[in-house]
């Protein structure tokens, strides 16, 4: 009987240790790039919520005027 590693023959290349840490690593890239938009989005998210609940005061001292903080906020949370 063959010898298996990981369910597969020993000479396939999928299966080399290089190769495992190359998709383990792939994999962490992946879910920390997810886990880094998922953390943009929230942020933008609350800061639009803060903007549209802030006074017309507050807004004219960042520069802003009622209708551009409101299209800002009225912006969804993926979108920059």
């Amino acid at each position: 009987m063959k010898q298996t590693y990981l369910g597969h023959s020993p000479h396939h290349a999928a299966t080399t240790p290089e190769t495992i840490v190359a998709v383990a690593r792939s994999i962490y890239d992946g879910a920390a790039r997810l886990v880094d938009t998922v953390l943009v989005w929230q942020e933008r998210y609350q800061d639009r919520r803060r903007l549209e609940a802030m006074n017309d005061y507050l807004l004219r001292d960042m520069g802003i005027n009622r209708y551009d903080a409101m299209l800002e906020s009225a912006k969804p949370f993926w979108r920059a």
